[in-house]
């Protein structure tokens, strides 16, 4: 294949394809050389499976633009965390909303003589997590 040059840096993705398809498509001991059956068909699946120079990138020389891309990813994860456990909140919320209204109707009595429950999630003395917080007046 005219002007395809496989990538011999078993370091980069391109370069293990080309490793790889070399011991499939070569005859063990063996060496093709460019234009042999063996070395154009192992070239033809190159083609197909590595990736072109439109998807090659590296970070060298380029620092700041490395720390700017750590940083979005940093940040991104820092978000989806967040995400996650106000989603738990939300959950935890609507489970003792639930055990809230289930107790409640146990409760005997609707008159003056009621008596009031109440759930709450509160933050831990400690300041690590939540607690349940279970309250009955009469």
């Amino acid at each position: 294949m005219p002007g395809v040059q496989p990538q011999m840096d078993l370091s980069t993705f391109n370069g293990r394809e080309w490793s790889l398809l070399t011991e499939i498509h070569f005859p063990a001991g063996s060496n093709p050389l460019p234009g042999d059956p063996e070395y154009s068909d192992a070239l033809a699946d190159y083609q197909v499976r590595g990736y072109d120079e439109r998807f090659e990138w590296s970070w060298a020389g380029q620092a700041t633009k490395w720390t700017e891309y750590k940083d979005l990813i940093e940040s991104s994860d820092g978000y989806f965390r967040r995400a996650s456990q106000l989603m738990g909140i939300v959950v935890a919320n609507h489970l003792l909303s639930g055990i809230d209204a289930f107790v409640t109707a146990r409760i005997p009595g609707s008159g003056p003589d009621r008596i009031d429950a109440s759930i709450r999630l509160m933050p831990r003395e400690n300041g690590r997590g939540l607690g349940l917080l279970l309250q009955m007046r009469h």
